[in-house]
């Protein structure tokens, strides 16, 4: 379990659903690589306790030129657009 939080921050997670957007250069930099290994364990501990996590990796997507707040850069409307497919998908667009 991820030690910066107790189980019962896990399991209050487990309760919500929502992604994660991943932007560039996560993998490159010191702080990045922190960030992204602590997250994963959050992740982790969240389906543990019984939640779903579920990222989305622009870089993977072969979407690039995010940073840390992908909502305000020049391609803000094609993030919104695969946050918005993803909330459809889990029926949350009601």
């Amino acid at each position: 379990m991820a030690a910066h939080y107790d189980q019962l921050f896990f399991e209050r997670q487990a309760t919500r659903r929502r992604p994660w957007v991943w932007g560039d250069y996560l993998d490159v930099t010191p702080s990045g690589v922190r960030a992204r290994a602590r997250i994963e364990a959050d992740a982790d501990a969240v389906v543990a306790a019984g939640g779903s996590f579920e990222f989305i990796d622009l870089p993977a997507m072969g979407i690039a030129g995010n940073a840390h707040f992908p909502m305000m850069d020049d391609n803000s409307e094609q993030v919104a657009a695969l946050v918005q497919d993803w909330m459809d998908q889990k029926n949350l667009m009601a």
